[in-house]
């Protein structure tokens, strides 16, 4: 369906009290050629009375019960004082209520709009279909990376077989050295200027997929978030590792230098739905679907650190949404690395969800969750916080 959780079709009609007969006719024509299914009337009511409204919906409903029609019936209330400059249309100005379906039906992926002459000789829904069969509704995965290695970029994912049947987005960043959520949230804007719908990946320029990427997202939920490797912070799996506090780590990945020597595997092999509260930047899946249905966008407050972990956490702290792991064979080519600004955005990390912590470490993610620590080592997390960003800008401008 066109709602995430809603296979109905929805058709929308735009009227005021001068036309709702032939309103009427219009829709118990469609009710009429989708007996059997469901279908959703959505009515843009242009000043009609309530009396009238309440006669209308009742014989509308009395005649998809005679049909055998699953129907629903939504009223949007327009008001035309906002058409008052434009011109009438046949002594009307309901005409003009279609611009504000997309306003009206948010949360719906597509409709069929009809004027209120229009006859229903058979099922749209069959239309519907031919169109999803044509594959125009669901385009392909979209791969967005922001380059600095062209070389890089060109082995990992522009000239990769495995990447093949996905489109990509390649933002030069070498000039300009924008930060990435700046980056990623424009071509978000740009992709859902777009009507169809697709995945896309937020994958950098050294993520190497080794299996074909559009299969493997053919599994994935498009109500959630994916990465490849991701983790959760549980009060009884925590431990002081080097200054960091870390978790419990989900997925597994091969990784190697820059110059693709010294491969190991890091991670724990994890099935592919895994919830994890954090995902790591090297590969981030989200859908369109639920950047048009929330507003998801990455911290443009952030530049190069923790923006995944952010996204993560805002998808669940703000709107219950899930993250977890896709697991597939791929190659980071990268062994990760911390500078000061890192610390600099985990404590802002800190103060933005003061009852969660979001970490990401050489390559993989070791963060996000509800926190219940013990006194001391709240103590010694502060002065962790306090004093190592300190340091490394001594270390860095000792080492300058």
């Amino acid at each position: 369906m066109n709602r995430k959780n809603d296979s109905r079709l929805h058709v929308v009609f735009a009227s005021d009290e001068n036309f709702v007969l032939q309103l009427e006719v219009a829709a118990k024509s469609l009710i009429k050629s989708c007996a059997g299914s469901e279908v959703v009337v959505d009515i843009l009511d242009c000043e009609i009375t309530n009396q009238t409204w309440e006669d209308l919906s009742s014989r509308l409903s009395a005649y998809a019960k005679m049909c055998g029609t699953e129907l629903g019936v939504c009223r949007h209330l327009v008001q035309l004082d906002d058409f008052a400059a434009f011109r009438t249309w046949n002594a009307s100005r309901a005409t003009y209520a279609r611009l504000l379906i997309p306003s009206f039906l948010a949360d719906v992926r597509y409709c069929v709009y009809s004027d209120c002459d229009v006859l229903f000789l058979s099922n749209p829904i069959a239309m519907i279909n031919q169109i999803k069969a044509s594959g125009k509704m669901n385009a392909r995965p979209l791969i967005v990376s922001a380059i600095r290695d062209e070389a890089m970029y060109k082995h990992s994912i522009a000239q990769n077989r495995d990447c093949g049947n996905c489109d990509k987005f390649a933002i030069d960043n070498r000039e300009r050295n924008e930060s990435i959520p700046v980056l990623y949230n424009r071509a978000i804007e740009q992709t859902l200027a777009n009507v169809v719908d697709r995945w896309m990946v937020f994958a950098h320029e050294d993520f190497e997929p080794l299996e074909p990427l559009d299969e493997v997202l053919k599994q994935a939920d498009p109500q959630r978030i994916y990465g490849i490797i991701g983790g959760r912070l549980l009060p009884h799996k925590r431990w002081l590792l080097g200054g960091i506090w870390s978790g419990v780590f989900y997925g597994e990945i091969m990784q190697t230098e820059k110059d693709r020597t010294n491969k190991i595997t890091v991670g724990n092999r994890t099935p592919s739905g895994t919830v994890v509260e954090t995902v790591d930047c090297q590969f981030i899946a989200v859908h369109t679907l639920l950047l048009r249905r929330l507003p998801l966008r990455f911290d443009e407050n952030l530049t190069f650190d923790l923006y995944a972990e952010d996204f993560c956490l805002a998808a669940w702290v703000r709107h219950s949404v899930k993250s977890a792991i896709l697991n597939f064979k791929a190659c980071h080519h990268s062994s990760g690395n911390i500078a000061p600004r890192f610390f600099e955005q985990k404590q802002y990390l800190d103060r933005k969800y003061p009852k969660h912590e979001a970490f990401s470490v050489v390559g993989y993610t070791i963060g996000g969750g509800r926190t219940v620590m013990r006194r001391m080592q709240k103590k010694v997390r502060g002065w962790i916080d306090r004093h190592v960003p300190r340091l490394l800008k001594w270390y860095f401008k000792f080492v300058d």
